[in-house]
């Protein structure tokens, strides 16, 4: 056990994961508070709602990529490298599904959503 302590701590680690990982974390919590916006928005405002929306999840695409770059770089990750490309994929499914989301509610109209 001891050996393998200190063959962790010459091994380089990089961290970098963690703080992307909360970059993209922190902007999907922006897009659904956005999201929470469509409904209440003003006959004008749900295609700015859409765009804004629609900005973030091209940033969380940019994340996503420097996520990506990031794994194929590293030879020694903090967690399992699939484990790495499929949380990336998980945060980059979510932000898709609410920009895609909040298009189809402009599209159709939707005003108000029933609670389940």
């Amino acid at each position: 056990m001891r050996l393998d302590r200190i063959l962790q701590a010459l091994l380089p680690h990089d961290e970098q994961f963690f703080a992307l990982f909360e970059e993209s974390a922190r902007n999907i919590v922006l897009a659904a508070e956005t999201l929470l916006k469509l409904p209440a928005a003003s006959p004008e405002a749900p295609i700015d709602v859409v765009e804004h929306i629609k900005s973030l999840e091209h940033i969380g695409d940019s994340v996503t990529h420097r996520i990506f770059s990031e794994l194929n770089g590293t030879f020694v990750t903090p967690i399992d490298p699939g484990d790495i490309h499929v949380l990336a994929s998980a945060l980059d499914d979510i932000l898709d599904n609410m920009d895609g989301g909040a298009g189809r509610m402009v599209l159709y109209k939707i005003k108000s959503a029933r609670p389940k």
